[in-house]
């Protein structure tokens, strides 16, 4: 231990008693270890030596001379500590590495040299606690096992034990420098077994300490104070009954809500009485806020203890050692006399206090220390903790969840569901009424509703309990009041509240019947457009990707298609023209005008809005006259529009050329550098360069892989692609990226190399790989990433990432005897040909959800006697043949005649769920009889 090493320097040839006697130990240790079959590599000399330098360090290291620095600064290595013996209280220097934040993560020290971690072996509670501490918080608690993964350097401590002090002082050690502790920079066990901590109970770390700040002004009234724990989450130090289940909870209790807004329900929280004699509860407010008054319902100050503390962040708004009484007796407090429910000899203290001056922290600490020798009950109970204040930010929006109906006979009734953003989940009957349910079926696009208690029958967790709503103030479920599902254990599904909708508002329908005539996939989204220029989108939305104004996914229940699948809204007297589809955003190219409208995520600026990183088409007021258009410099209109994972390219005119904003972290915008573009002001417009392709090429199509394009070229239907190129997707016999540095671009970017006499008629890309399409010749070609057949070479080995494998070299791939190529498709893993005559589909490559549309799950194309005549055509229904497909990541899409109808089939579950619009939620294309005249057509 760091410590040691110190004191043992400075005391010269005479080591201190306990330093010999750890010396004395550990050679002990290792000697028994040793008999025992472990450490067999050391002999005694090694063993001694081992122990020598764990307490003394080199008498020739010149560090150990240099003066004491500011060794409590945090964000470097510090110099080591002053080697004082006299200075046993000296704070250990510590930190907390890779948690979520602060307060949170592995357990790191400097040992002079360098930071190491701690060992996890017999390391407690107790030592977390004190750890903590010596950080600035509360308290704290060992998680084990924790997903902090490992610390930084070698294990420094090992066998830290925090129950009694170095300096044989009777109390408890105070610093973690103070703790009896193993080997340090010789630990016993790797990295591995790093411990990791979370710490409660306060803002964080106060040292070096903050220059004092003025208190913040109180508000003009107090009429402007929330009560900020307010179904605020709290944690306790442990607790024997209340609303935590299980004795001490195991670890640190939690979390619960500090307060609903009702004093009236029996004690939260009751410490143990014989393992916690200094309990706590902490509640986290969320954002630092300021506090101006508390009300604590508690026996803190009925019975005697040692010490009672009520912290805001910090700051002690009240510490008090001695009898509870003489606490009464010396603050000008509120009291009033409150008796429990179910306890009726028991009765807690209401205490209300004003916070002089306000102090500003996220957290609120109530503290207990009791002297054991006393023979005191520890057991501390509170019932509530109110706080007072205004919050130092607005508080966010409420968060919209979607809901669905579940198990009715009819579109409009059924058991009410909820989907927490992870899984589906279901509602307690206990106070929903009508009132509630009205609300419920608004937001489901009805007038209103009838609550049905007891519907049953559900599955998965009760998410929400105790709901109260307010038709004239709430307008989506989730801003109704509620006790979350604190109080579920008290609801099981037979109380699951069902709702009964009615009156379906006319205008949710279209007026029109909506006839598709063309289709564009996304990643796990679909859009189709009709004849008189409307776009529908189905499938998820968790960025608001369909631009429908919430981000409810549509397509996995049947009352989500049909006339209840709004349209999208982009602008009076604008007429979609062509679509494109990302990772999770949508872009449209618009007439007239040649204008371009993109919605969905955009947190890499591929929305092409300078200045704004957010998603758009998820909240209301985002879409339609309220969305602008892209500024793609003076003079140019779009004629056609591509989109990669998380940036977008489109094609203009006049002069066929290409631009390209945001993701260029592979250089797939094409400008020679690797900055993103549209996510800052002044990129956009006539800022925004076109893409060089060359002296005297004009682009006549374009296709975006995840982060690659490819763009057709006149004159000759040449190719040339750039961006990221691990696979060879580029075409150009190596995996160099092109597009991120300068001299790429231009004539300097070959054109891909796909034989003598290859005329591109049409380009797609796939995730990591890229095809062409010629008509004259009537073949296709593809190269790239090949791992799952997607090349259709009868093998998985990549194409054009290595010399001699483009040209000649790079076959054709085989459809058939008699079919010829007019149009192809990519999905991340497989492929899809439109073959003349009679419209027919033949895909290939990975299967494992259904995207060929084979009713089976291997893989086709990377083995012989698989493409060709032995490739069977897609089953779409009798009579029917395609005239176009669209293929997202794990799907495929084909309009049909006759009657223009749209069918997909593929990947339509968990994440994918509605991407095929069938109105469920299963698969197609992979079982049997799922394809052909029982694939059902997207109701549109």
């Amino acid at each position: 231990m760091q410590m040691i090493a110190w004191q043992a320097r400075a005391s010269g040839p005479g080591w201190p008693i306990h330093t010999k006697a750890l010396v004395l130990l550990l050679i002990v240790f290792l000697g028994a270890n040793r008999a025992c079959g472990q450490y067999e590599r050391y002999d005694a000399d090694r063993l001694f030596d081992l122990a020598l330098n764990a307490v003394s360090p080199p008498s020739d290291d010149a560090r150990w001379a240099q003066p004491p620095g500011d060794w409590q600064q945090r964000g470097g290595s510090p110099p080591p500590p002053s080697p004082d013996p006299e200075n046993m209280n000296e704070q250990y220097d510590l930190r907390l590495t890779n948690g979520s934040w602060a307060g949170e993560g592995v357990l790191e020290v400097f040992d002079g040299n360098g930071w190491g971690t701690v060992c996890a072996e017999g390391f407690t509670d107790t030592e977390a606690v004190v750890a903590c501490r010596d950080l600035g918080y509360l308290s704290g608690a060992v998680v084990d096992p924790h997903p902090w993964g490992e610390g930084t350097g070698r294990v420094a401590l090992d066998r830290v034990d925090c129950r009694f002090r170095l300096d044989n002082v009777r109390s408890p050690p105070e610093t973690f420098s103070q703790c009896y502790g193993g080997i340090l920079g010789w630990g016993y066990c790797n990295s591995a077994a790093d411990v990791g901590i979370r710490c409660y109970g306060s803002d964080g770390p106060t040292l070096p300490p903050l220059p004092p700040s003025p208190p913040p002004p109180r508000p003009p009234t107090p009429s402007t104070w929330v009560n900020l724990a307010l179904n605020r989450p709290a944690y306790a130090s442990s607790a024997s009954w209340g609303r935590d289940s299980g004795y001490k909870c195991g670890k640190i209790c939690g979390p619960n809500l500090a307060t609903d807004g009702n004093a009236k329900p029996p004690s939260q929280y009751r410490s143990a009485q014989y393992d916690d004699f200094q309990p706590w509860l902490a509640i986290d407010l969320g954002a630092p806020a300021t506090v101006h008054r508390m009300v604590v319902f508690s026996n803190l100050l009925y019975e005697a203890s040692d010490s009672v503390e009520i912290r805001v962040g910090n700051v002690s708004v009240i510490n008090h050692t001695g009898n509870a009484q003489v606490l009464l007796s010396q603050n000008r407090l509120v009291w009033s006399q409150k008796y429990g429910k179910f306890f009726k000899p028991f009765f807690s203290r209401q205490l209300q206090f004003l916070v002089e001056p306000p102090v500003v922290g996220r957290w609120v600490a109530v503290h207990k220390v009791v002297d054991v020798s006393r023979e005191i009950d520890p057991t501390m109970v509170v019932e509530e903790v109110q706080v007072f204040g205004v919050p130092s930010v607005p508080a966010a929006p409420p968060k919209r969840f979607q809901l669905r109906l579940v198990g009715g006979t009819a579109a409009n009734s059924g058991r009410l569901e909820m989907y927490s953003g992870s899984q589906w989940g279901t509602i307690c009957d206990r106070t929903f009424d009508d009132v509630a349910a009205t609300v419920a079926c608004k937001e489901l696009g009805y007038k209103s509703g009838l609550a049905i208690a007891g519907w049953g029958a559900g599955t998965g967790p009760v998410l929400q309990t105790d709901i109260r709503c307010n038709a004239s103030i709430h307008k989506w479920l989730s801003q109704c009041d509620s006790g979350g599902n604190i109080s579920a254990h008290l609801c099981w599904h037979r109380k699951d509240v069902g709702v009964i909708c009615k009156d379906t508002p006319p205008t949710s329908q279209e007026s029109s019947a909506f006839v598709p005539v063309s289709i564009f996939a996304g990643a796990s989204h679909t859009c189709a457009t009709s004849a008189d220029g409307k776009m529908k989108c189905f499938g998820q939305n968790r960025e608001g990707q369909l631009g429908l104004g919430d981000y409810l996914e549509r397509g996995g229940r049947p009352e989500h298609m049909g006339p209840l699948l709004p349209s999208v809204k982009l602008g009076p007297r604008l007429t979609v023209a062509a679509v494109a589809g990302g990772l999770a955003h949508t872009c449209a190219v618009l007439q007239p005008g040649g204008v371009v409208k993109c919605w969905g995520r955009n947190l890499e600026g591929q929305l092409g809005l300078p200045g704004n990183t957010q998603a758009l088409g998820d909240g209301l007021g985002e879409m339609g006259s309220d969305l602008p258009a892209v500024d793609l410099g003076p003079g140019l209109t779009a004629t056609h529009i591509t989109a990669g994972m998380y940036h977008t390219c489109v094609l203009l005119q006049p002069g066929g050329i290409i631009k390209c904003w945001g993701y260029n972290g592979n250089g797939q915008l094409g400008l020679g550098d690797m900055e993103w573009r549209g996510d800052q002001a002044g990129e956009m417009g006539a800022a925004l360069p076109a893409v060089d392709l060359g002296p005297g090429l004009t682009a006549t199509d374009i296709a975006a892989g995840s982060n690659h394009n490819c763009a057709l070229l006149q004159p000759g239907g040449i190719v040339k692609c750039w961006g990221y190129n691990n696979y060879g997707q580029l075409g150009l016999g190596d995996v160099i990226d092109r597009g991120g540095v300068p001299g790429h671009m231009g004539a300097a970017l070959p054109a891909v190399d796909l034989g003598r006499g290859f005329e591109a008629t049409g380009v797609a890309c796939g995730g990591r790989f890229s095809c062409a399409v010629s008509k004259p010749l009537g073949i296709v070609k593809c190269w790239g990433e090949n791992l799952f057949g997607q090349l259709g070479q009868a093998d998985i080995f990549s194409r054009g990432d290595q010399p001699g494998e483009m040209g000649r070299q790079l076959k054709p791939i085989s459809l058939g005897k008699g079919y010829v190529p007019t149009a192809i498709t990519a999905g991340i893993y497989h492929a899809c040909a439109l073959l003349q005559p009679g419209g027919v589909i033949k895909c290939w490559g990975d299967n494992d959800a259904g995207a060929t549309g084979l009713e089976e799950t291997r893989i086709i194309g990377d083995q012989a006697r698989e493409m060709g005549d032995f490739l069977n055509p897609v089953n779409v229904g009798s009579g029917l043949n395609a005239t176009a497909l669209t293929a997202g990541f794990f799907h495929t899409c084909a309009l049909l005649q006759p009657g223009n109808l749209v069918k997909c089939w593929g990947l339509n579950s968990n994440s994918y769920a509605g991407v095929l619009g069938a109105g469920d939620t299963r698969n197609r294309g992979a079982a049997k009889n799922t394809m052909g005249d029982n694939l059902p057509p997207v109701r549109l």
